[in-house]
């Protein structure tokens, strides 16, 4: 499992400050992997608050053989800045394991999703969805540089504009046994979002992290 926390602030004819912080905890057994994360970040700008955000997700999978599992999973999100009080997503699907390492991992899973949406302003929405993820990560370096890319979609069953896609990548280095520089890019899009919002959101972090 790993934590990271990035804090940024800068002073000069502007005055910003920023906090963030992602948890990831993944238990393996033979035919069981348990995953458990969760992502926080807010800031401000002159005092004032311009982002305030948080995901929390806990996944199950149950390998059938080797490669081949099945999954559950609960993803839950809040974006005061986004209008979104509180969005669900409850899902089951099938996964292959295509590559599982120490110095590689790759994996696809393909499902089916219920999304609740609770808008803080917009009219409330809930529709199924079809689901796809790919999760790779790789050492270019042997036991020092790791690249990662993780990708999750969600597109609506009943209007197709409904599309969400979340995606983090970024490079891993390490500053000692157990602690981690991490630089990643946070890249969140949503097709058909609440009146007045942007379609995409774009993060870039720099963070500090224990890996155990």
């Amino acid at each position: 499992g790993q934590a990271n926390l990035g804090i940024t602030v800068a002073k000069g004819n502007s005055e910003t400050a920023s906090q963030h912080l992602d948890l990831e905890f993944i238990a393996r057994t033979v035919k069981n992997r348990y995953t458990i994360g969760a992502e926080f970040n807010r800031s401000e700008d002159d005092g004032v608050e311009s982002t305030n955000n948080s995901l929390g997700y806990v996944k199950y999978d149950h390998f059938f053989s080797k490669k081949l599992y099945g999954y559950s999973n609960v993803l839950l999100e809040k974006d005061k800045f986004k209008d979104i009080n509180l969005r669900t997503a409850l899902g089951l699907g099938a996964g292959y394991q295509f590559i599982e390492s120490e110095d590689m991992n790759l994996s696809g899973e393909a499902g089916l999703s219920y999304i609740n949406e609770d808008f803080i302003i917009a009219p409330d929405e809930s529709y199924p969805t079809a689901r796809w993820a790919i999760n790779f990560d790789k050492y270019l370096i042997a036991k020092t540089l790791q690249f990662f890319h993780f990708h999750e979609g969600f597109i609506s069953l009943e209007d197709t504009e409904d599309l969400l896609i979340r995606s983090r990548t970024g490079i891993r280095m390490p500053l000692s046994k157990s602690v981690k520089a991490t630089f990643q890019v946070n890249y969140d899009w949503d097709r058909k979002p609440s009146p007045g919002m942007e379609k995409a959101d774009i993060m870039y972090i720099v963070s500090i992290g224990y890996q155990f």
